[in-house]
């Protein structure tokens, strides 16, 4: 019996996708990059939420420099471009999934479209404080040196984690 997928595929727009490019197509695998990093964070969740949603919170969690705008992420759409500072890359945060007091979740679009980037912080009572866990995942096509960035990532990771954390509990 013949499969009933490449009968189904023209019809999606698929069909290159699934059975194969035409010659000279360009296809990159890479990894996929997940470092994650959580912090106590001695202030009440509702505060911890608003400095987040902040353009000075997201720098800071970031280690993003805004280039435009200063409004607050209040909602799926919202966006903040600038640099991110430690890999001099410019793009755009885009606001991709928003649970007020819980989640934020984002795209790094950055300006050269090379890689893909998802962000995902989320915001939860700890005793008297805040536990945040701040996730990041990214495409990285560079085999060679994807463990040394992937290690970098880390260590920046938690030095972001760190600037939050004292903007956030400052009174």
């Amino acid at each position: 019996m013949r499969s009933p997928l490449p009968l189904l595929l023209p019809a999606t727009g698929l069909a290159l996708v699934i059975l194969g490019a035409p010659a000279g197509a360009a296809i990159r695998k890479g990894a996929a990059v997940e470092v994650s990093h959580t912090a106590t964070i001695h202030a009440a969740p509702s505060r911890v939420w608003a400095r987040l949603c902040s353009a000075e919170g997201l720098g800071a969690l970031g280690g993003l420099v805004p280039r435009t705008g200063s409004a607050p992420m209040a909602r799926v759409g919202d966006h903040l471009s600038g640099v991110l500072a430690h890999w001099n890359d410019p793009g755009t945060l885009v606001c991709t999934c928003f649970k007020a007091g819980r989640e934020l979740r984002a795209s790094w679009e950055p300006d050269n479209g090379s890689y893909l980037c998802r962000v995902r912080v989320v915001v939860e009572a700890a005793g008297t404080g805040s536990r945040v866990t701040l996730t990041d995942t990214y495409t990285d096509d560079q085999a060679a040196t994807v463990d040394k960035t992937a290690r970098e990532s880390d260590a920046e990771m938690a030095s972001r984690l760190a600037s939050f954390k004292a903007m956030a509990e400052k009174p």
